[in-house]
């Protein structure tokens, strides 16, 4: 009698081959998406250090840091970067660095001498008139452009929201857009505020000891709004280290539109809020030194340390973290 020889694979041995495959898949694919956030952390960190040097580069060149905004002479720091006296220009101090992150084309569309935005001034009255009458057509089409490569996480490259940026800087009252920089005293001051002018002569604690930018989620949120890349919104001048650990997560939103379905979106959710700090990196985030250097901060420092990073000249000691 003929034997026929097996040609194939029987029903059960096939089903054996999909399970052993999708066992193994199941095992590798973590593995394979940490490998690859290793990876966009790691470029997420040398786009921070890009930004310190480009901030030292500044330093170099105006002898100052960049205020987080450039807002109006009524700031109690009479910036010499506000045009046409007690005027309103919402400029966001980033785009004063574009020079230094060779992004010269870019900065030079920019109108110095109108406004970016048409943000109210929440601690001002009566409200400053906007510098050149209001947002140019030039600003308005500047303001219009993706936010610049140094400026996005690769960990949060949401399509969405990519007129925003990652990154910012720390100040201490980021809700205020008139905070006094020039009269905050030691344990109150940071290394940016609106209309800041920051030298290192000012950095008493040491530039090794202060945070001068960190990571904020792009897509926030509902209790206000991240502004564009280039300008200043509302009140918003910088992040606040100190407010809230990062990556801290919303259980409850007080104001919304409408509130509940705002709560229905975010709570609970880890994502930050529109002054807190905050990263797709699991764990933590970065923060950049007033030194240039970049360190991973994890979402568990205390607010204590955080504080003490904040602020330039308070004499605090630092502790390892």
């Amino acid at each position: 009698m003929r034997r026929w020889k097996k040609l194939a694979f029987t029903l059960v041995e096939l089903l054996v081959v999909i399970a052993i495959i999708g066992i193994l898949v199941a095992l590798l694919l973590p593995a394979i998406q940490a490998a690859r956030e290793a990876a966009r952390r790691t470029q997420c960190a040398n786009k921070m250090k890009q930004l310190g040097v480009a901030l030292h580069n500044y330093l170099d060149t105006h002898k100052v840091f960049p205020p987080s905004q450039v807002a109006n002479r009524d700031c109690g720091n009479a910036s010499t970067l506000v045009p046409q006296g007690y005027t309103a220009m919402n400029l966001n101090g980033l785009v004063l660095l574009l020079p230094f992150l060779e992004h010269q084309a870019l900065y030079d569309q920019a109108d110095f001498l109108s406004a970016f935005s048409t943000g109210i001034h929440s601690s001002i009255s009566p409200q400053p008139p906007l510098a050149g009458g209001g947002v140019s057509a030039a600003n308005s089409a500047f303001i219009a452009q993706n936010a610049p490569p140094p400026f996005v996480c690769p960990s949060d490259a949401d399509e969405a929201y990519r007129r925003r940026t990652n990154y910012d800087f720390i100040v201490y009252r980021a809700w205020n857009r008139c905070s006094q920089w020039g009269s905050n005293g030691p344990t109150t001051r940071t290394m940016f505020e609106d209309n800041s002018s920051c030298g290192t002569q000012h950095i008493v604690d040491g530039t090794s000891n202060v945070v001068a930018m960190t990571e904020s989620f792009r897509s926030c949120c509902c209790n206000g709004s991240n502004a564009e890349w280039a300008q200043r919104g509302y009140t918003q001048v910088g992040l606040s280290l100190s407010r809230h650990p990062p990556n801290y997560t919303f259980y409850y939103v007080s104001w919304g539109n409408p509130a509940y379905e705002c709560n229905e979106k975010y709570a609970g959710k880890r994502l930050s809020d529109w002054m807190d700090t905050g990263s797709f990196h699991p764990g933590g985030l970065h923060i950049l030194l007033g030194d240039a250097s970049v360190r991973f901060m994890s979402q568990t420092a205390d607010a204590t340390l955080r504080n003490r990073l904040s602020v330039i000249a308070d004499g605090e000691p630092i502790s390892q973290f």
